[in-house]
């Protein structure tokens, strides 16, 4: 059973604010010229990407937290979705790096599947994670093409 009825009593600004939280991405889908042609904003998009993938790792350790048993996997996966994606930002090469922050936003999608199967999340928030996900992965993988075509790695 769903233990917090707060995400069911505040449906509209949840899934407001976690709509807001993807336009940085959004904008990256718009304007991928843009973003090539500047190395600050593509740094901007990178350290975007472990912002929000540290965010969505700690909803894990706080789900983790609260589950009578077998929390454990939850906060363990937490910390180590956020230093996957730290290192990353720290030693991967651009356009190869989005490539592995999708990798990171799938399988953080993919612990919330198996949080909603076990009657974790409600089924209206697995549904906007999938959307704000597909939009999160799409620009990423999109970027990533783009910045490997640009250095001709393609």
């Amino acid at each position: 059973m769903i233990k917090s009825s707060y995400l069911n009593t505040h449906k509209i600004l949840i899934s407001s604010l976690t709509c807001l939280g993807a336009i940085p991405f959004i904008v990256a889908t718009l304007k991928p010229d843009f973003l090539l042609a500047n190395k600050t904003f593509i740094q901007h998009v990178q350290s975007y990407s472990v912002v929000i993938i540290s965010f969505l790792s700690g909803l894990h350790w706080q789900t983790g937290l609260t589950l009578d048993k077998n929390g454990t996997w939850l906060i363990i996966s937490s910390i180590l979705t956020s230093l996957m994606a730290w290192f990353i930002f720290i030693f991967s090469a651009t356009g190869i790096d989005f490539i592995l922050y999708a990798g990171i936003f799938l399988l953080l999608l993919a612990i919330d599947f198996i949080l909603y199967k076990k009657k974790h999340i409600a089924d209206w928030f697995i549904t906007l994670r999938c959307i704000v996900t597909g939009v999160v992965i799409y620009t990423l993988l999109n970027l990533a093409v783009l910045t490997l075509e640009k250095t001709n790695h393609f």
